[in-house]
C-alpha cells in the first residue's frame, strides 16, 4: 500500500538544535521537512496530514509521545513512525529506531526504508 506523503516528514522536538540538525541533513538528501517543537504545532500538522514519516525525539514528554503518536495513527494511519532515542528502551509503536549518536547518515538511511515503502523521494 502506498503512504500518502511518505517523503514528507514531520519532526517533533522540544530541542530546536536538534529539529534544525535533522531538518537539514534530511532536506539534503531529498525528504521534504516540517520541524516543529509545540505539541500544538505537530497536532496541527498531523490534523493537515502534511506527513507520512513521524520522527519522534526522545527529548518529548511521555504524554506528548503518547498524545501525538495516537493522533498521527488516528490522521495517518499508513504512516511511518521513526524514534530518535538515548539511553531508553524504545516505544513498541516505533517502526524504526535511530541512536542519537549514530548520526544524520543513519537517520536518513532509515527515512529513506521508510519512504521506499511508500512512495520515493524527490530528487535533491
Amino acid at each position: 500500500m502506498l503512504v500518502r506523503n511518505a517523503n514528507k516528514i514531520l519532526s517533533f522536538s522540544p530541542d530546536t538544535a536538534a529539529l534544525q540538525s535533522r531538518e537539514s541533513a534530511l532536506r539534503n538528501s531529498g525528504f521534504e521537512v516540517t520541524s516543529v517543537w509545540s505539541e500544538s504545532q505537530a497536532q496541527f500538522e498531523i490534523e493537515m496530514g502534511r506527513c507520512g514519516v513521524l520522527l519522534m525525539c526522545f527529548r518529548a514528554s511521555e504524554p506528548q509521545i503518547k498524545d501525538l503518536t495516537t493522533l498521527f495513527r488516528k490522521n495517518c494511519p499508513d504512516g511511518h513512525i521513526i524514534f530518535v532515542m538515548k539511553d531508553k528502551e524504545p516505544p513498541v509503536f516505533a517502526e524504526a529506531v535511530v541512536a542519537e549518536n549514530e548520526g544524520p547518515q543513519t537517520l536518513i538511511s532509515v527515512a529513506s526504508q521508510m519512504a521506499g515503502k511508500g512512495l520515493h523521494r524527490r530528487s535533491a
